[in-house]
């Protein structure tokens, strides 16, 4: 029986070790232009977008970056499309993010504001499944007028 205790604590202390090791990867950032890029077009607007492919990749996301250029983001992507949540933990900046799927604008979360110290995290997803989401500067959407429905297209 004390071996069952001791295979157990060892157990516990085995997956205690991994989340705080993936705490410690993820708290470092994707540094900026490390990742391979695209461009996207949603309505006449274009953004060159650093794609985020990788477990860890997305993880970071833009976390811990100081801020992100006019006409820069992120692009994530999921496949199958799910209803993926997104936290803004480590940001330093506020964020617009564009649900997409088929190339397709499907829901658009709007001045998602940075994870402050103390505070209960906020988790945003899609209302429906998407394949990808853009992550670009909080308040774009407004200002290049993006729309539900609007076609997306990347190169």
């Amino acid at each position: 029986m004390k071996s069952v205790y001791i295979i157990i604590g060892i157990m516990a202390i085995i997956g205690i070790g991994l989340i705080v090791l993936f705490f410690i990867i993820t708290s470092r950032p994707n540094k900026e232009n490390s990742l391979k890029t695209a461009k996207i077009s949603i309505g006449g607007s274009d953004w060159e977008v650093e794609k985020s492919e990788t477990l860890m990749q997305k993880a970071r996301g833009l976390s811990y970056r100081e801020s992100l250029g006019k006409d820069k983001g992120m692009i994530f992507f999921f496949d199958p499309p799910s209803r993926e949540s997104f936290w803004m933990k480590g940001m330093n900046f506020p964020l617009d993010m564009i649900w997409i799927r088929d190339n397709i604008v499907i829901d658009i979360t709007k001045n998602a504001p940075p994870l402050k110290d103390g505070l209960r995290p906020l988790y945003y997803s899609p209302k429906e499944p998407a394949d990808m989401v853009l992550e670009i500067n909080a308040g774009q959407a407004d200002e290049f007028v993006i729309e539900i429905v609007d076609n997306v297209s990347a190169s």
